[in-house]
């Protein structure tokens, strides 16, 4: 099995450029990596392919494809379940200010219970606190 590294020399296309390596995600060939034209798939790309892994067994031939489809249907799920969470914390901080006012609002009505005041003196919310109409 033959790897690119360091300490070898940089494989070259026909281009005449340093060859990139790429990780072939096709039926049959999942995570083989080969080295291609840096071009690609740009106009005067020149073809260059040369294979950097063996080739799988059959049993991986077949496997693999499935896996990466369940973990691409896994990555999905999470993030739609983000998505949620996020929603859900909006929802949370409304619900937090709705119940605040709310929390107000009854204070407000024992204020006017303690001093008996008539419906049309309702004290209201002010920026200073409680206060009467």
């Amino acid at each position: 099995m033959s790897h690119s590294s360091s300490t070898s020399r940089p494989v070259t296309c026909r281009c005449k450029n340093e060859a990139i390596v790429v990780t072939s995600w096709k039926n049959g060939n999942c995570g083989r990596r080969f080295h291609g034209c840096q071009l690609y798939p740009n106009d005067g790309y020149c073809n260059f392919f040369k294979w950097i892994d063996p080739p799988m067994c059959d049993r991986a031939v077949e496997i693999i494809p499935g896996l990466l489809r369940r973990m691409n249907e896994q990555r999905a799920e999470i993030r739609n379940a983000q998505i949620i969470a996020e929603k859900l914390k909006e929802m949370i901080n409304v619900l937090e200010h709705l119940n605040g006012r709310l929390e107000s609002d009854v204070r407000a009505l024992k204020v006017c219970k303690q001093i008996n005041c008539a419906p049309n003196k309702m004290p209201t919310r002010g920026n200073n606190g409680i206060k009467l109409n």
